[in-house]
């Protein structure tokens, strides 16, 4: 071929290819394709292609099918870089798949597949990097699972491998059919290794950021699971997969899986699971690892949270037998908030292989109202059972042990026995038995009919309050054949009783039960006397015959147990139950020392109807027997249920009537139509409550009502209307209170919203109440709306409930709006009190002419008021509130109030502001005393107390409300020194000026001064004036300092001398000394103070007895010391004193040495040795009046005292000389 020719034919070649390149890339070249791929694709169509292919290409509605697939695609679009494949590489910036949908049509037949080799890792011929994929709304289905998804984004790229670099599927549905019920297998517990083939994944993968969302699992039409699953990053090579981060999340728990796995050889991995539960308002965490490979595979579980737990254990999952070693323990915990109790630290162990699982536990928990629990259990599971060795618990004081075999290969059953010793159940009830033991044998066994249970052997015995009782018999139940014998015998005490019954097949029925309990107390201490009878019923079971009496005889209850039923006396009678179901009568007979029920119903059963009749019938309810006046008809249907009962009354004592008009039964509604009149609600209150009236009265009780009930919806309507005839009541207290009720009614009105009341009270003596109110208490917050007025409520008639209450008169008027919610409503309205009078013994002031108004504010109050306190007008103002805590403010002012106590008569004038918290009392203000004439003649015994901090033991701590109290008082007397505070106290007169600041937090302070102005005092036999009288107070309030000088009458005392005693110092152990002006010594001094002039008589003996009053008045000072040294020594009433008198005066100590032995020891002050001036003394008393002394001095006399008085009761301080025999 010549040179032209080739060239000539490469030329044409050349031009025909770029013919068709520039076709295909014209405008032309998407119709082109579309027709292409239409006439030479089988079973491929395409709808249309749009777009070019060296930009983008759009193809819509493509389709394609075979005998086994059938897909549809809505849209696909292609975008790409074309000048990537210049370097060998595919750039596909946009790939966009809308509406895909697979079906599979046909289950492909599959080949017998022989062992291949594993394939070479796949590659392509050149790179694709894929910057973006959309699939939205795509959908499977095949016969086994649908699925569907609504949005997956992703991006990836495949040079060497397969990257992908993000994924996210939103909207994951997989949709399974319908299960199909299975029918019932053997249960077997088996295992079969797997073969472990080596799986090479021929691809090399590498995926980041896996997102999967709204996963959904649905089979049939529900919802079996809901689930996130997120995936940070795994890595596929050949036979390795490696795992980070991949979450699942559920509604019921949130874990996280770790690791890798070599699907080759024994698989070895290392994982890492961690699991979140949430449960009740806890979290249970759990942290299982597994190591190895499957051949030794090495299990670690933790958990904490709920419950802490350790688990450790190794199994070979390749071997047939399944050898398994799992041992976990666990500490003491507690396993609130799931449940209250405290689990003890314990252990549990499986060891073995298939077919001999050797399975121990030792464990135990502390569960409320229940005494601690010991557990431990020996077992063996092999395939088709569970034998138990032992499953022992210690509990309720006793022991419980079980042992048998559980069966679950064909059906589960269980056979065993259980042993109790000494178990205790009196921690559920002081009436519950003790010491229980014995035996009970038991064969259970469940199928689809039902449980067939054999308990036999039953062997029980025991305490119940302190009496033995025992229980034995046997008991079978078959639910295959619907046979029940039982065969039952107890005795506790003197009481018996038996049970013997068949029931077969639902045809026959044959049973006896007999009691026979002479002692009911045995079985219950609050209920005493006899209870006897039996209960027969034989027959057919649709129409067996029943024949039973119940003799009762004197049985009581305990006041314990009711009040009511214990003051009625015994009971006595019997109850008859005879005939069969088409034609039975039920009769009794029961006898109250005052009071017999009868009762006499006859029924009947007869097309699905039962109709019975009541008559000759009194009842006997607390202290009244009702009597039926009329036959009674009852009507039951079935099928529709209707209960109907005909219109009868029942007459009460003194006629009073209760009336039953009407009463309709259906599930869908309830009506009623009942009227009572003149029943004798004064006797009845009488009679039950004694306590409450002075004596009975002929008030009586008037009801009527009507109305239905809804029970589906719980809707009620109807009315009621109550009243009460006019009559008096005496109620009983100190002294009787006489209250006449000339009106007493309520009327109601409800429906399924609200009820609506009214209500009148009308009496002389109370006023006039009246009320409207409006209650919805069918709603999630009920509340209520209501108003209450009160007219003319007069005070004066309670008067005799108030012991020492010479007067109480006044009378309150107002109205009270209540609203908002049933548990806190607000309060509104005003109250006043006007012409208030109160006159009490125990109060040292009466109150007259109070005025008060309170206004109410919702949730506070705020009053203001005016009286007068004895002839002194005073205000009592303040507010109360009580949104949260109960706050209350007060302020009173008065000016002059008048108090009279005893003899003494004040004035005071307060101004006080008054704060109370539940924390705390604050008081403060001013009280001041512009006048007072107090005379005290002797103190009351209040006037010593003890010592705030001195507790009694054995008494309970204080709680009184002074030591709460904060107060801070200025109490100002006589402030303008107008002499009109006078005190007349043990020799005192004298007027009072001054002012104390009283503080009682953190102790009872005061701070000020009180001055004596123009005081006189009684002492020494003279009348001394108060020349300076000061008390001040710095400090505790009971230790004032005292600055007291007190002066004989200068005008009757000689030679202008000033002769008096001055009291200095703290009021506890005050400085009590002579003075004189001018200043001489003590003995002259007493002398001026004593006789008003200074002579002493100019005998030594004068000298003497001024010197040894001196020296009295000295010791007076020292008795304090003397009785705590003499504390000390263990010698009672030591004291110092001074006897005889003038040239005789002795110093003496003194005090008992035993119980009727007194030794005295003195010291002559104005002789020496030789002349007597020591003296010894032992007194021995014989008799209360009758004692023996013996004194030794220079001289030694033994003298015999009797004690005596003439002339009146009183015992007389004898003189020695005058009552001294020798």
């Amino acid at each position: 071929m010549s040179i032209n020719r080739l060239a000539k034919g490469f030329l044409i070649l050349l031009l025909t290819l770029l013919l068709i390149v520039a076709v295909v890339l014209s405008p032309l070249g998407a119709p082109l394709i579309n027709y292409a791929a239409n006439k030479y694709v089988p079973g491929l169509a395409v709808d249309s292609v749009s777009g070019s292919p060296l930009s983008e290409l759009t193809l819509e509605k493509v389709s394609w099918q075979n005998e086994q697939w059938q897909v549809n695609v809505g849209k696909v679009t292609l975008a790409h870089e074309w000048t990537c494949l210049l370097n060998s590489k595919a750039c596909i910036t946009s790939l966009q798949v809308s509406s895909p949908y697979i079906k599979q049509l046909a289950g492909a037949e599959s080949p017998d597949e022989e062992p291949s080799e594993p394939s070479d890792e796949i590659t392509l011929p050149l790179a694709i990097a894929l910057d973006e994929l959309k699939i939205s709304d795509a959908r499977f289905e095949s016969p086994a699972i649908t699925v569907q998804a609504d949005q997956l984004t992703s991006s990836a790229q495949w040079i060497d491998s397969l990257q992908i670099n993000q994924l996210t599927l939103n909207g994951l549905t997989l949709m399974l059919p319908e299960s199909e019920p299975q029918p019932p297998s053997p249960v077997a517990i088996s295992y079969q290794a797997p073969a472990l083939p080596d799986v090479h994944i021929p691809l090399t993968l590498q995926a980041n950021d896996v997102q999967i969302s709204n996963i959904r699992v649905v089979q049939g039409e529900q919802e079996v699971a809901a689930l996130d699953v997120a995936l940070q990053q795994t890595q596929i090579q050949d036979s390795r997969i490696a795992l980070q981060a991949l979450s699942v999340s559920m509604e019921q728990v949130n874990a996280s899986l770790d690791g890798e796995v070599t699907l080759s050889g024994q698989y070895p991995l290392n994982l890492t699971l961690i699991a979140d539960l949430p449960v009740e308002q806890s979290t249970q965490h759990a942290e299982l690892t597994a190591e190895g490979d499957l051949s030794d595979l090495a299990l670690d579980i933790s958990t904490s949270g709920l419950a802490s737990a350790e688990v450790s254990g190794k199994a070979n999952l390749l071997s047939d037998s399944l050898p398994v070693s799992l041992q976990s323990h666990w500490p003491a915990q507690t396993l609130n908030p799931l449940a209250d109790i405290e689990l003890d630290s314990g252990i549990l162990s499986v060891q073995g292989q298939m077919g001999a699982y050797a399975i121990q536990l030792d464990g135990g928990a502390t569960v409320p109202d229940v005494s601690p629990i010991k557990v431990s259990l020996v077992a063996l599971l092999s395939e088709r059972s569970l034998a138990v060795s032992a499953f022992n618990s210690e509990l309720l004081e006793g022991e419980v042990s079980n042992s048998g075999v559980l069966y679950f290969s064909d059906s589960l059953s269980w056979e065993g026995i259980s042993r109790l010793t000494r178990v205790d159940l009196q921690g559920f009830s002081e009436f519950a038995p003790t010491n229980v033991s014995g035996v009970v044998k038991a064969q259970v066994s469940m199928s689809d009919k039902g449980p067939n249970v054999l308990v036999s052997d039953i062997r029980i015995r025991g305490e119940h309050l302190q009496e033995m009782f025992t229980l034995t018999g046997d008991a079978v139940y078959s639910a295959n054949s619907d046979i029940m014998v039982a065969n039952l015998n107890g005795a506790l005490a003197e009481n018996h009783f038996s049970a013997v019954g068949q029931v077969f097949n639902q045809q026959y029925l044959d049973a006896l039960i007999a009691i026979d309990l002479q002692r009911l107390a045995a079985l219950y201490p609050e209920v005493s006397g006899q209870l006897a009878g039996s209960v027969a019923v034989k027959g057919p079971w649709d129409a067996p015959v029943i024949d039973s009496k119940l003799v009762l005889t004197d049985i009581l209850a305990s006041a314990r147990l009711n009040q009511a039923a214990a003051n009625q006396g015994p009971l006595n009678g019997e109850i008859t139950v005879t005939g069969s179901l088409a034609e039975h009568a039920l009769k009794a007979n029961l006898q109250l020392p005052e009071h017999t029920t009868t009762l006499n119903l006859n029924g009947e059963w007869q097309n699905q109807q039962w109709q019975g009749q009541l008559s000759d019938t009194q009842l006997a309810v607390l202290n009244t027997v009702w009597e039926l006046q009329s036959d009674v008809t009852l009507r039951y249907a079935v099928s529709p249920q209707h209960l109907t009962v005909s219109q009868h009354c029942w007459e009460a004592r003194e006629k009073g009537n209760l009336c039953i008009n009407a009463v309709d039964y259906t599930p869908a509604e309830i009506n009623w139509d009942i009227k009572a009149s003149a029943l004798p609600i004064g006797l009845w209150i009488d009679e039950l409550m004694p306590e409450l009236l002075v004596e009975r009265n002929n008030a009586t009780l008037n009801i009527t009502t009507q109305g239905n009930f809804d029970p589906a919806s719980e809707k009620v309507a109807g009315q009621l209307q109550v009243s009460v005839s006019p009559d008096k009541w005496q109620l009983a207290g100190n002294e009787p209170v006489t209250i006449d009720l000339d009106e007493v009614s309520f009327n109601g009105q409800f429906d399924a919203q609200q009820v609506a009341l009214t209500g009148n009270i009308i009496s002389p003596q109370i006023g006039t109440i009246t009320s409207q109110a409006t209650v919805f208490p069918f709603t999630d917050q009920p509340s209520i709306e209501a108003k209450i007025n009160l007219a003319d409520w007069q005070l004066a008639p309670f008067k005799p409930l108030i012991a020492r209450m010479n007067e109480l008169s006044g009378n309150i008027n107002g109205e009270i709006k209540l609203d908002g919610p049933l548990s806190l409503p607000q309060v509104t309205g005003q109250l006043t009190l006007k012409q208030g009078e109160i006159n009490s013994e125990d109060l040292p002031v009466a109150v007259s002419q109070w005025q008060q108004t309170i206004n109410l504010n919702g949730a506070s109050a705020d009053f203001e008021g005016e009286f007068l306190l004895g002839e002194g007008p005073g205000t009592l103002n303040g507010s109360v509130d009580w949104q949260d805590d109960l706050l209350v403010d007060l302020a009173v002012k008065g000016d002059a109030f008048t108090v009279n106590y005893d003899d003494s008569r004040v004035k005071v004038s307060p101004d006080l502001s008054i704060n109370l918290s539940p924390q705390s009392v604050d008081i403060s203000g001013d009280i001041d005393i512009p006048y007072a004439r107090v005379k005290i003649s002797k103190l009351p015994p209040s006037a010593v107390s003890p010592s705030r901090d001195v507790h009694l033991r054995g008494e309970p701590p204080s709680e009184a409300l002074v030591d709460n109290i904060n107060a801070n008082i200025m109490v100002t007397i006589d402030e303008n020194k107008r002499e009109e505070v006078r005190l007349d106290a043990f020799g005192l007169k004298a007027t009072l000026s001054g002012g104390v600041n009283v503080q009682t937090q953190p102790a009872l302070t005061g701070y000020g001064d009180l001055q004596i102005i123009n005081g006189r005092y009684a002492a020494y036999g003279q009348n001394l004036i108060i020349r300076t009288g000061e008390v001040q107070f710095n400090g505790p309030l009971d230790q004032p300092i005292l600055l007291v000088e007190a002066i004989r009458d200068p005008d009757l005392t000689e030679d202008d001398v000033i002769a008096g005693v001055r009291v200095e110092g703290p009021a506890n152990q005050p400085s009590v000394s002579l003075f004189s002006e001018p200043g001489m010594d003590q003995a002259r001094n007493l002398a001026y103070l004593l006789n008003g002039s200074g002579g002493l008589g100019g005998g030594q003996m004068d000298e003497n007895s001024y010197a040894a009053m001196l020296i009295g008045f000295g010791l007076s000072s020292s008795e304090s010391l003397t009785s705590n040294v003499g504390n000390a020594l263990g010698i009672e009433d030591l004291s110092l004193s001074t006897t005889g008198q003038g040239s005789d005066t002795k110093v003496a100590i003194s005090g008992k040495i035993a119980s009727n032995l007194t030794v005295r020891y003195g010291v002559g002050m104005f002789s020496d040795e030789d002349s007597g001036g020591q003296e010894v003394a032992l007194r021995y008393q014989i008799l209360s009046n009758l004692y023996l002394e013996i004194v030794r001095s220079l001289y030694t006399t033994v003298d015999l005292y009797y004690q005596f008085t003439l002339g009146d009761n009183k015992p007389a301080n004898a003189n020695e000389d005058d009552s001294k025999e020798e």
